[in-house]
């Protein structure tokens, strides 16, 4: 014992009893301050935290979905190289390889719109684009426009802004003799219509 004079003084004894106690009571009371001053620091950066974290908007699987595609190339291929693509989107191919190909496209629009004419003589055609005439059915009470995916691809081949649009879900149509088909893609399209009063343009017609 380090105050050897407390064993025989009842009073040093005392005295030195409770100055140790007051100094471990101090002690004790600084530790529980300091505990309870880490533990609030700790729950405010938690609870900081939580309100910070930015909130994840969620996703509805009923949203609709609109998927773009380019025209698929043509059955054979790129015209100049084969590849998967259209001849005037042809990374090796020139421009005189390019301009070839249009005059070729060209010859054979020609020549279909020239068998068209003749054998649809008394119906009507309708310019797409300004690059494609199609026959087609006027007043037909139908309730879509529907064009063959050959005609697609032909169009394509003639514009290349031309831009598919996924249907989702396709869509179903009964064509004339009560068939039902599905259309999987749309396109939006400008027509130009040869009335007897004179040319008729219909835009962004899907």
């Amino acid at each position: 014992m380090t105050h050897r004079y407390a064993k025989v003084d009842d009073v040093q004894r005392y005295d030195l009893i409770v100055e140790r106690a007051v100094r471990q009571q101090h002690y004790h009371l600084m530790q529980a301050e300091t505990k309870k001053s880490v533990q609030a620091r700790s729950q405010t950066g938690e609870t900081k935290q939580f309100k910070e974290r930015p909130k994840e908007t969620a996703k509805s699987d009923t949203e609709p979905k609109a998927k773009e595609n380019t025209v698929r190339p043509p059955k054979d291929g790129c015209f100049i190289c084969k590849g998967p693509h259209r001849a005037f989107e042809c990374p090796t191919g020139t421009s005189e390889q390019k301009e070839d190909v249009r005059r070729t496209l060209a010859a054979r629009k020609a020549e279909r719109l020239k068998h068209v004419r003749s054998s649809t003589a008394t119906g009507h055609t309708v310019t797409i684009n300004g690059v494609l005439e199609v026959p087609f059915c006027a007043d037909s009470g139908a309730d879509s426009n529907i064009i063959s995916q050959a005609m697609v691809q032909e169009l394509g081949t003639l514009d290349s802004t031309v831009v598919l649009v996924a249907l989702e879900p396709p869509v179903m149509v009964k064509v004339a003799g009560g068939a039902i088909m599905s259309c999987h893609d749309r396109i939006d399209v400008d027509l130009r219509i040869e009335t007897a009063a004179g040319p008729l343009n219909i835009a962004r017609v899907s």
